[in-house]
């Protein structure tokens, strides 16, 4: 569209003075340089750049986690391009995994679902809570405590036929993080080509981190009921069951998901998928005001909920713990 304006403008005013001319072609392409800009890969969150939230967990873990604390997660979409950042709340350097596990063909039943993932940790998906949640994608990175750097990267896709991960290599130069041997991992931001995922409709995914070999997961978002908060020592050797995750749509940059204080709540071909723990009430009404759907739901783990509307927009109100948040579902079929 910016194309299409500036040619048309160029034409009503090339009869106009120079200047005229020059402040226009100015104008205009500042204005399409703001709307291809794209986050600057520098290790530090800037709202300026474009990121959208997804979720957070702003409480703090212990003394004796200081070194395994996920803040908050972020991304950003292009044509082209999948951007995956998080931050962290770490007090110390420990050595530890950051991992990220996306599923990219939601209902296909494909993918990894338990035995030891791509680095063997003992971490299970989807299973009996919501068996659709398989992945195929999984991205792990180590991060040194004593040299306070990351010294591993590696980009896995899960192979159907060999029921193994396979490395198909990670993007060594679209990445940049912050920390150091003193506080840690403080905040890392990817880029990923979208071909590298086969230009996926949608991703569900989450970020986690978690021991050595044969580790489970120690801090997670967005929160799953079967990883505790604050963590205790058993959280490092136990078996975790993930099935709470966030989702984007495809090449958009729009999101579809409802964070709201570490429960999430999105709507998917029929059904709304609602995640996390504790009472949320979720509110949906159509265009004209009309309540749809109200359901007051006390969660121990993730639930399904029949949204088989006709095609239009609808409002959703997503309460938990006094904390609200408001968005749009819009059906197309």
């Amino acid at each position: 569209m910016i194309l299409e304006y500036s040619s048309v403008m160029y034409y009503y005013y090339k009869k106009q003075e120079v200047s005229m001319h020059k402040c226009l072609v100015f104008i205009i392409v500042f204005a399409a340089i703001g709307l291809l800009a794209s986050p600057v890969l520098d290790g530090v969150i800037s709202p300026s750049e474009g990121w959208n939230f997804l979720v957070a967990n702003p409480d703090t873990q212990t003394s004796s986690f200081e070194g395994a604390d996920i803040e908050s997660l972020f991304y950003f979409e292009t044509r082209d391009s999948l951007y995956i950042a998080f931050t962290t709340q770490n007090r110390a350097s420990w050595g530890v995994a950051y991992g990220i596990a996306f599923d990219t063909d939601r209902g296909n039943f494909s993918g990894y679902v338990s035995g030891g993932d791509a680095w063997g940790r003992n971490i299970i998906f989807g299973d009996g809570i919501d068996p659709t949640f398989c992945i195929d994608y999984q991205v792990y990175m180590w991060w040194d405590g004593s040299g306070g750097s990351i010294t591993s990267w590696y980009f896995y896709r899960w192979n159907q036929d060999s029921l193994r991960f396979e490395d198909i290599g990670f993007p060594m130069e679209d990445r940049a993080y912050t920390g150091d041997a003193s506080t840690g991992l403080q905040c890392i931001e990817m880029r990923f080509p979208l071909d590298k995922f086969g230009n996926p409709d949608s991703f569900r995914f989450v970020a986690y981190m978690t021991g050595g070999d044969g580790s489970s997961i120690v801090d997670i978002l967005p929160q799953n009921p079967s990883v505790e908060f604050p963590a205790t020592g058993g959280e490092w050797t136990d078996q975790d069951t993930i099935a709470t995750f966030v989702r984007i749509y495809g090449h958009e940059g729009v999101p579809e998901a409802f964070p709201v204080n570490g429960n999430v709540v999105f709507y998917d071909r029929g059904y709304l998928f609602i995640g996390g723990t504790g009472v949320v009430d979720v509110t949906i009404s159509d265009i004209a005001g009309r309540i749809v759907l109200k359901r007051r739901l006390n969660l121990s783990q993730s639930r399904t909920v029949v949204f088989d509307k006709p095609c239009g927009i609808y409002f959703v109100r997503v309460e938990a713990d006094g904390v609200v948040k408001t968005g749009k579902i819009s059906i197309i079929k």
